[in-house]
């Protein structure tokens, strides 16, 4: 999962950074611009006994206590909010809106803060707080005893306001930071969510391993050979880094024999094994490509063959050399063969390993590639994948839903079938390595 996050943040780190500019830029030209700066001025005010000069005698701890929570309400009670008013010139609202008071435990000590907008509010009014609030708690001690009463001193104050917090530096801060997570989760969900399969990445949400790209090929004409064209060189290499993994997966898991199918028609699946069956003759190795579409043979006419006899006769015992030659060296066909009313019926698995095995002791083949239907529409590649030793998935950039791709997983995983990988293919061509052939 970390791999999926690396992988979507790597292809759309561009759109994360416009958008996270792009939010940034608007927030601080209609919004930061012209936020007004706060300012503010803190005065600490000493609580003690009437009767003491000095710190409060540890016996008088809860009394001091007491006194300095009820000279903290007193500072923000309504009358004495009024009397600051009055004094200050300014409206109670904007003043009740602009002091907060702190109450700093276990000392004597209350902290009062004005903060507002306008700098001449938070100097006036602080000037004029000690002296009110100290008026206001005389007024009300006039008519108690001398012992019970308690006064307040100006342990320290900011005289000159200052900017407060948050300063547009940090509220921009903020703005980036949201809109970076925004654009984050977005990128996210597109990822998540968007069904189309269009890249390696979506393959690891199903557990799907990567085994290549395969490209446009160009000038195809009436023959799928046309990887040997100079402008087809980028796609020859796809293949030829596939057949390197499949050789690899040949001498260390014994695999000799691969079906490749889709989930739906019309993916590039057997233009695909055609020229992967090309490639892998090209490097040595005898290729045996079993065209396994009954209904809608194609391989016959790619490599300008005549159908006749192939795989349907030999399931149906007719006897007869289906195994022929191509033009390419190494390379041999076995075409669908005699048109059968019910092509489902006559697939069976012991017969499909026979002709493995035949083809491997008699020909000395050393791959048997088996094109088969896409599974959505035909059954027919599930019976045959319990005969071969694994299976690649073609499927097509841009048009190939994620939900059939996982599914037809779903399916070869419930047969306990070997699925080696997956196979996008019509992706765009390398510009680097196009231009290091050209």
């Amino acid at each position: 999962m970390t791999n999926f996050y690396i992988k979507a943040i790597s292809r759309w780190w561009w759109a994360i950074l416009i958008f996270t500019f792009a939010v940034s830029a608007i927030a601080y030209f209609i919004v930061v611009r012209n936020l007004p700066d706060n300012y503010q001025s803190s005065t600490k005010l000493f609580v003690a006994p009437a009767s003491s000069s000095a710190l409060a005698n540890v016996y008088d701890a809860p009394y001091t206590d007491r006194a300095v929570k009820t000279v903290s309400l007193l500072a923000q009670g309504d009358e004495f909010i009024a009397q600051l008013a009055g004094q200050t010139g300014y409206s109670i609202d904007d003043i009740k809106d602009s002091i907060k008071v702190n109450y700093i435990v276990n000392t004597q000590i209350i902290e009062i803060d004005i903060t507002k907008n306008n700098f001449d509010f938070v100097t006036a009014v602080s000037h004029a707080l000690p002296e009110v609030l100290e008026k206001h708690i005389m007024g009300i001690q006039e008519s108690t005893d001398t012992k019970n009463q308690i006064k307040i001193s100006t342990a320290e104050t900011n005289s000159v306001p200052h900017l407060a917090p948050p300063f547009k530096w940090q509220i921009m801060l903020a703005i980036a930071l949201i809109s970076l997570f925004a654009a984050f989760l977005v990128v996210y969900l597109i990822e998540y969510f968007y069904d189309t399969l269009d890249s390696e990445f979506d393959l690891e949400k199903i557990r799907l391993k990567h085994l290549g790209n395969f490209g446009l090929l160009k000038n195809l004409k009436n023959s799928v050979w046309a990887i040997k064209d100079k402008e087809n060189q980028h796609t020859a290499e796809m293949l030829r880094e596939i057949s390197t993994n499949l050789n690899f997966l040949q001498s260390k898991e014994h695999i000799k024999s691969i079906m490749v199918t889709s989930a739906n028609p019309r993916e590039g699946k057997t233009l695909f094994i055609a020229n992967l069956a090309i490639i892998l003759a090209q490097t040595g190795k005898k290729v045996a490509l079993v065209d396994c579409d009954l209904r809608k043979p194609f391989l016959n006419k790619a490599f300008s063959q005549e159908n006749g006899k192939g795989l349907a006769d030999y399931l149906l015992n007719k006897g007869g050399d289906i195994l022929r030659k191509t033009d390419i060296d190494n390379l041999f066909l076995i075409t669908a063969g005699s048109r059968v009313p019910n092509p489902s019926e006559i697939f069976d698995v012991a017969k499909l390993k026979e002709l493995k095995t035949i083809l491997a002791k008699d020909w000395k083949i050393d791959f048997v590639l088996f094109d088969t239907p896409p599974v959505a529409v035909i059954n027919d590649a599930a019976v045959i994948s319990q005969a071969t030793d694994g299976v690649i998935l073609v499927a097509e950039k841009g048009r190939t839903k994620m939900k059939d791709l996982k599914r037809i997983k779903d399916i070869f995983d419930k047969l306990d079938t070997n699925v080696l990988g997956a196979v996008i293919t019509k992706t765009k061509n390398n510009q680097k390595v196009a231009y290091y052939y050209g």
